[in-house]
């Protein structure tokens, strides 16, 4: 299942090279001003396809590319990005490929929406006249990338600026949350069908009417005579609508599996890379034991030599005999040493084989998964859709037959005024199928937004609650019944930091295409705590601690001034989380984002 996680970010020029590795699930950045620490931002933000204008940075400091590391199933890929150009350039196992940050053919949007398993050529509304535009994953960046200079605003977090866009990213939030279809809100094709049907009509109208009049008869004819059918026609409907229901509900069961699935594969590429980590350092000490036994030999095998030549026993000056001198044997020390390291190194080969047969169990598990998520996945397509479709052409048709006694009104109102059908065909065609995806959410959407936002302000210490209301129609939150506008700029990116990640919940939960991945500049901006505040009523410390506790499987960057107060004790050594802390001292930790840029 596709994904967006970044290993790490690395940034060059003629000062050299500097880069950032990024933790495996969730990495806290910290650090004074003036550290670089919103290069970070940027720079991701501007090799997603930004426009070439939009610098992360000055390139007169002495860097001008930015480049990333991908993580791509189980290889890796690095996106470059030269600061003006217009192109990116990818390089994989299969070599190197330019793309361009504008127009239709060979847009780096592809080959992100590539990444995530999204077809390049899906096309989704961006007004509600139904015209279309390319999807692209920056169309959903309001949702996980969250500007510095954004968090305390008093409008919708969620939604562009301006609301510039917001129909369009209403449409792509739909796509990757339940795969929503928009043909029929397509401006292009409603234009095409309405004005087959203006034609249609207008020679059915004109040249036909001596036809509908037959084709009335017809129709009365044929309800008079079939009355006991239409009444098994509606039974069998309605058993087609039950039919409906489940299997509805089976492709449903079998998305929720593939995500499922998709989690378990993700677990199992973790565990192999640690193997393949772990067998790499025991092979170097294998090749460490065999270098030992060598130097032991070249030890016992001098002492052989030695041993080999007679000592005298009479001095050469004055013939009087002289007393034995015994030299240490260094052969049984050394004999004792191979021993002890053959025995190490018959341990480390079974070790090793332990390893590899974990590695190929774990990679016969990774290959049984995939093969599971694609049989469901293909009985789904294969089985279940089709499956679907063909209830829904039965009802279809069926339907269209009980509404016979509707045709027949219709047909009835053409006749007696056709003429003013004619000139309201006109207006017709040019009004297209509004698109309103607001009216596509679940009923239960606004309600589990709701509950978890109240969930997360109970976690970070956020007092007092009384309640916490989504609006769908602003698309914002409300707490205690009043909107966010009221609070000061350090509680507004609070609280608007926890809808995204409220939404991230939501999309963890029902998401069938899930990026996993989220960069929030500043969650805490301009939030200062005062002094001698009860660790249980501190906020910022809720926060963190809610990220530490449930980063889950998401890579989470955040950046921000942290008091290492707030963050738990043992932050250092907490399994898939990262701390990295630029010092802007010279002659402490690292001093800021890019080596040799200093504060003047």
């Amino acid at each position: 299942m596709g994904r967006l996680h970044i290993n790490k970010l690395i940034i060059s020029g003629i000062k050299g090279v500097s880069t950032v590795d990024f933790g495996e699930r969730l990495t806290l950045i910290t650090g004074p001003s003036d550290t670089g620490k919103s290069y970070i931002f940027k720079s991701i933000y501007y090799l997603l396809g930004a426009d070439k204008n939009s610098f992360p940075f000055d390139p007169s400091i002495g860097y001008d590319t930015v480049s990333m590391e991908l993580r791509k199933g189980l290889s890796n890929v690095i996106v470059k990005r030269k600061i003006g150009d217009s192109t990116i350039s990818v390089v994989d196992e299969t070599g190197e490929s330019t793309y361009r940050t504008k127009g239709k053919e060979n847009n780096i949007s592809d080959f992100y929406s590539e990444l995530l398993d999204i077809s390049p050529s899906l096309m989704i509304p961006y007004n509600s006249d139904g015209q279309t535009q390319r999807f692209s994953l920056r169309t959903l960046k309001s949702l996980f990338m969250i500007r510095e200079d954004n968090t305390e605003t008093e409008n919708p977090i969620l939604l562009p600026p301006q609301n510039q866009g917001s129909t369009a990213f209403f449409a792509g939030l739909l796509y990757i949350l339940y795969e929503q279809d928009f043909s029929e809100y397509d401006a292009n094709e409603n234009k095409k069908s309405k004005a087959a049907k203006k034609a249609a009509v207008q020679k059915y109208i004109l040249g036909n009417k001596e036809k509908l009049q037959a084709k009335k008869g017809d129709l009365e004819k044929l309800l008079n005579n079939n009355q006991s059918d239409l009444e098994n026609i509606t039974n069998l409907v309605d058993n087609l609508q039950k039919e409906l229901e489940n299997t509805n509900k089976m492709i449903s069961d079998s998305i929720k599996s593939t995500r499922e699935y998709g989690n378990k594969i993700i677990n199992v590429e973790d565990q192999i890379r640690g193997r393949n980590l772990l067998l790499s350092r025991y092979k170097a000490l294998e090749s460490q034991y065999i270098a030992d036994i060598e130097r032991l030999g070249f030890i016992v095998q001098g002492q052989s030599i030695i041993h080999k030549h007679e000592t005298p026993v009479f001095c050469p000056f004055c013939d009087n005999q002289m007393d034995e001198k015994q030299e240490n044997s260094y052969l049984e020390a050394s004999q004792a040493e191979v021993k002890k390291i053959l025995t190490n190194s018959e341990d480390l080969s079974l070790t090793i084989t332990d390893v590899k047969t974990e590695i190929a169990n774990l990679t016969i598990e990774l290959e049984q998964l995939q093969t599971q998520r694609n049989t469901i996945q293909d009985t789904i397509n294969s089985d279940l859709k089709p499956q679907k479709s063909s209830i829904v052409q039965k009802i279809e048709k069926y339907t269209s037959f009980i509404q016979a006694t509707n045709d027949l009104q219709l047909i009835n109102s053409i006749l007696e005024s056709y003429d003013n059908d004619l000139i309201n065909l006109d207006q017709t065609v040019d009004t297209p199928t509004q698109f309103k995806p607001k009216n596509l959410f679940p009923s239960d959407f606004v309600t589990k937004i709701s509950e978890t936002y109240l969930s997360l302000l109970r976690k970070c210490n956020f007092n007092p609650i009384e309640s916490a209301e989504f609006d769908m129609s602003s698309f914002d939150i409300k707490v205690n019944g009043v909107a966010k506008k009221t609070h000061g700029k350090g509680y507004r990116a609070l609280l608007n930091s926890l809808l995204v990640l409220s939404l991230r919940e939501y999309i963890n939960e029902n998401a069938i295409k899930n990026p996993h991945f989220y960069l929030i500049d500043s969650p805490l901006h301009g939030l200062i705590m005062p002094n001698g505040i009860e660790q249980t009523q501190n906020v910022r410390k809720g926060f963190f601690d809610y990220l530490v506790a449930n980063h889950g499987e998401d890579q989470i960057i955040i950046i921000e001034n942290i008091d290492r107060g707030e963050l738990p004790s043992n932050i250092d050594s907490i399994p898939n989380v990262k701390l990295i802390e630029f010092t802007q001292q010279e002659d402490k930790g690292r001093y800021g984002l890019l080596d040799g840029i200093k504060k003047n």
